[in-house]
This record gives C-alpha cells, structure tokens and sequence, in this order.
C-alpha cells in the first residue's frame, strides 16, 4: 500500500488549496488579479531590480575574479571568533548585508558549489546572512514612503545590528572549521568574471521579479470583500489585517501598506528584518541544493524581524521629537507612472534575453 509522508501529505493539500483558490480568484476576479501583477511590475522596475541588480552583480565578480578572498584575509580573525567560520566568508558576510536579500543566498550557492564552504557553514550562514539593501531602505522606505532618509537609516542600521547578534548567536555552538576546498581556487579573467556575474544576477533576478509580481498577483486577490467577514468576526480592525498579511507575504508592499494604511517605521522594521515568504521562497530556490530546514529558517528571519524593530524603537527615542512622528504615522504612496511600468517591463526582457543568448555558451561549462 502506498503511504504518503505527512510532510508530504501536508504540501499536497497546501498545493491544491493553493491551486484552487488562487484559480478561483483568477477566473472570477480578474482585474484586481491584473491590477496587483501591474503595481508589482512597477516595483520591480522603480525599486527592486536598480537596487538589487548592481549588488548581485558585484558579488559574483567579487567571487569568480578572486576579489573577495584577497579582501576577505583581512577580516580573518573577527569572522573565525564572532560566527566560527572561514575567512572566505567574510565577503558573503559584509556584501548580504548591505546587498539586498538574495545576495548573500547566491553567494553562500557559489562557495558552497565550489568546496569552500561545509554544508553546516551554508545553511547556518543562510540563516543570518539575509538583509535588505541600503537603496530599498533609505530610498524607498525612508525618503519615499516616510518621506524622510533618517527613519531608512534607522531601520538599516537595525537590521544590521540584528542580522550581527543572530549569526552571533547561531554560531555559539558550533566549532570553527577551516575552508574544506584543497583545490587551488581558480580566479576567471575580468571580462569572464564579469560575464559570469551577470549571468548569475541576472538568473537571480529573474526568479525574484516574477516572484514579486506572482505575490503583487495573490495580495490584490486577497484584499478583498472576506476580509469584512474577518473584521466582524474577530473585531479586528481591517487596515490591520491587510497591513500583517502584506508583512508575512511580500516586503516591498507590506512596508507600503505600512505607509499608505497608517503603520509606523517599526512596523515596517520588522517587514525589512523578517523579509517576507516572497524573499524566502527566493532563498529557497537560490540554496537548493542544501534542503534547509525552511521551519528554523523562517523562524530566524522572525527572530530577525522582532530584534530589527526593537532596535528601531530604541534608536528613535535618541532622534528628535518631530523625526519621531514617524514611528507612528506613515504617509500615503502610490506608483502609477506608465514608463515606470514600460521600464520595468524592458528590464526585465533584457534579462531574459541576456539569460537566453548565455545558454549555448555556458553549456557544459561554468554552471553551479
């Protein structure tokens, strides 16, 4: 008799709920379906991809042309004694947290792939190594949505001092073990580095755009007449509803539903810390090849989220009154610009073609 695992079993009636509400709310909502894909393309092309894309590239160069370990020898002794790991880390470490979130994951995929790294040292750097970039917080969350670049400062510097005591803590115990790689690394010449940094950005990039616009998709769908049923029913308040389902789904609209529904920095502090299923199911394709324990990872980024916000509450009390007027209001965004939305669209076809025209070069080659 054929026996389903309850793991298993769990993930198949998830999958066909999934795949019929989804379908359901597709057929018969179909514009707030299109609406929702519409506002997350523009995301992707005023946000996500101009500050993403440049640091994803520049940490696969930092790996391919051997950039990073010369850089990384300098940092020896306070990655081997805070987080127990080699010094080949070091890089992956620095470049995660001020990168954007899948930058650290496709690193700790690179070093993995080529042995310098044990699985143990991946997935616990999977855990911590996860943050967003300084373009999304300060530009996006700060000046745009709270309309002032000190509240994306603080949720920065936050989620920096958070992402730190996490790995911290992760590594208390575990042993430190040294590079495992006894291959002489080979370093690519600039033009390939550059080639192969791109293609694997862009690879990434991909993945994380549709990503974005299939949960743009699923959040308009949610955002609909049910949640009245939720609001009398539990006597919750329904601005309330739609700003936590936001934060756990997708960090880009939670941190604007933050704003345009009356949330506060710290609020949008915890979306930026814990980053949202969106970004976890990225990091999760992204590695793969370890099996992560997806339960501890997601409790991780919560832990990351609590520690982001508390230190956010803490820092705003050092800032002056009128600054603090923000950790309880936000302010009303909206992205509607037609070229922002042509934008978007052209960078992402450009990515695809790039990906495309790589394929015969790259087969049997260079592929992790």
């Amino acid at each position: 008799m054929y026996k389903v695992r309850k793991g298993n079993l769990l993930g198949l009636i998830a999958g066909f709920l999934f795949c019929f509400l989804f379908g359901y709310g597709i057929i018969v909502y179909p514009q707030r379906s299109y609406d929702g894909a519409y506002e997350a393309v523009i995301n992707c092309g005023r946000v996500l991809i101009p500050s993403l894309f440049p640091f994803m590239v520049l940490s696969q160069f930092a790996v391919y042309s051997g950039v990073g370990d010369r850089l990384s020898r300098l940092l020896k002794a306070p990655v081997r004694v805070l987080f127990k790991l080699p010094e080949c880390c070091a890089i992956c470490i620095i470049l995660s947290f001020i990168g954007g979130y899948p930058v650290g994951a496709r690193m700790i995929r690179t070093m993995y792939a080529r042995g310098d790294i044990t699985r143990e040292q991946a997935e616990r750097m999977s855990y911590f190594c996860v943050g967003a970039g300084p373009a999304f917080v300060m530009g996006m969350v700060g000046n745009i949505l709270f309309c002032n670049q000190m509240v994306g400062v603080v949720i920065f510097v936050s989620q920096l001092v958070a992402s730190f005591i996490l790995g911290i803590a992760l590594s208390l115990r575990s042993k430190y073990t040294p590079s495992v790689s006894t291959k002489v690394k080979k370093t690519e010449s600039f033009a390939d580095s550059i080639v192969y940094a791109v293609s694997d950005a862009s690879q990434g990039m991909t993945i994380m755009c549709f990503l974005v616009i299939l949960f743009g998709s699923v959040l308009a769908l949610l955002d609909g007449e049910w949640l009245g049923y939720i609001e009398g029913a539990l006597h919750m308040d329904l601005d309330k509803v739609k700003m936590a389902i936001s934060v756990i789904l997708e960090v880009t609209n939670g941190c604007i539903s933050c704003s345009k529904l009356g949330g506060s920095a710290i609020l949008a502090s915890f979306a930026v810390g814990f980053g949202g299923l969106c970004v976890h199911f990225q990091i999760f394709a992204s590695l793969s090849d370890l099996e992560l324990n997806k339960v501890k990872f997601v409790l991780c980024r919560f832990v990351s989220g609590i520690l982001s916000a508390f230190f956010t509450y803490i820092l705003f009390k050092f800032l002056p009154n009128d600054m603090q007027v923000a950790v309880v209001f936000g302010n009303e965004t909206k992205f509607t610009s037609a070229s922002n939305l042509l934008a978007g669209v052209s960078l992402i076809l450009m990515v695809v073609i790039f990906l495309v025209s790589l394929g015969g070069k790259n087969n049997g080659q260079r592929r992790i």
